[in-house]
């Protein structure tokens, strides 16, 4: 079976790819981020938190959100990451949830990310903008 090949486009240069996933495929990989994920939160004591994924408003990997206790995975992220990329995103996301909406990105989410196995690297943002039917361009900001 032929593997579709998609375009992307970064900072002017095109690239034709393989996405990590068939878009038939995202439903097992939503299914793997809701059970990885789930598990993760149960490890680190956010059991009455979920996960899911979906659509993210300013297009990044994944957002914390305090108030309905919910990590929301971006759906994009199943076709242009790996699993284990994706799994440091929830832990990344966890980070928030364990040390509070009021510490972003400083020295105790660090701290906390890093003690939980997560790189610690701040959200990556970007914007994908889809041109043609397999032409999408990102942009990270």
């Amino acid at each position: 079976m032929k593997k579709q090949i998609i375009k992307i486009i970064i900072d002017n240069m095109e690239y034709n790819v393989v996405p990590n996933i068939e878009p038939k495929d995202a439903i097992s990989s939503g299914a793997f981020v809701y059970s990885i994920g789930t598990n993760l939160l149960k490890k680190h004591g956010l059991e009455h938190w979920s996960i899911k994924c979906g659509k993210l408003d300013n297009s990044i990997a994944g957002r914390c959100y305090f108030n309905s206790k919910q990590i929301v995975i971006n759906t994009v992220c199943l076709y242009l990451m790996d699993f284990p990329t994706i799994e440091h995103v929830i832990l990344h996301e966890i980070a928030h949830g364990l040390v509070g909406r009021l510490h972003g990105h400083d020295v105790h989410w660090h701290l906390k990310a890093r003690s939980l196995g997560c790189h610690a690297v701040p959200k990556l943002k970007y914007e994908l903008q889809q041109i043609d039917k397999d032409i999408y361009k990102i942009t990270f900001k």
